[in-house]
């Protein structure tokens, strides 16, 4: 337990770190294949192999992959890949033959359980993508109204100036023609 409080801690460090953060991808992959490979070895170590309780950790982990880190379909294929090969390599060391079955229902319920993943994370990135176009094109049609909003005011300014200088030439011509009339 402490050595993987260590490695986490290692981990977070490193994010903090001017390479860390010049490389926080990769290294954020790490974070989900951290506590995955710690449930591989739990399965391992139980001698139960397949038929452990803790396949069960795995599957949140691939769903967490999705719902709280939110990575690119790419990163997200890398990190679900990674939690089959573990829980692969796990149940090959400790199963037998006759956990092939269980293997192979708990493999592929991973499988989907990733496809579902892999798919959501591509339409939420889609969605995202949508929506920050949307917003730019908004904030794009905002600017333009404001700035006709400002010529039309400009406009406004110097129509009442022309409106003030007709009205005194109007109150000036008929002056001028009461002069002419008198």
């Amino acid at each position: 337990m402490l050595f993987r409080s260590v490695l986490a801690i290692g981990i977070w460090f490193l994010l903090t770190t001017p390479q860390g953060q010049k490389h926080h991808r990769p290294i954020a992959i790490s974070i989900a294949l951290l506590p995955a490979f710690f449930i591989c070895v739990m399965i391992y170590m139980t001698n139960k192999g397949p038929g452990s309780s803790y396949y069960a950790g795995l599957n949140l982990i691939v769903l967490a992959i999705s719902v709280v880190v939110r990575w690119t379909v790419t990163e997200t294929i890398i990190a679900v890949s990674g939690v089959l090969l573990m829980y692969l390599v796990a149940c090959l060391l400790t199963g037998t033959r006759e956990d092939f079955s269980i293997i192979f229902n708990n493999y592929y319920f991973l499988i989907l359980t990733g496809i579902i993943v892999v798919v959501g994370n591509h339409f939420f990135t889609q969605l995202r993508l949508r929506e920050f176009a949307a917003s730019y094109e908004l904030d794009k049609s905002r600017k333009q109204v404001e700035a006709t909003n400002q010529n039309l005011a400009i406009s406004n300014t110097r129509l009442a100036e022309q409106n003030t200088a007709l009205e005194k030439a109007n109150r000036e011509i008929m002056e001028t023609e009461m002069q002419l009339v008198q």
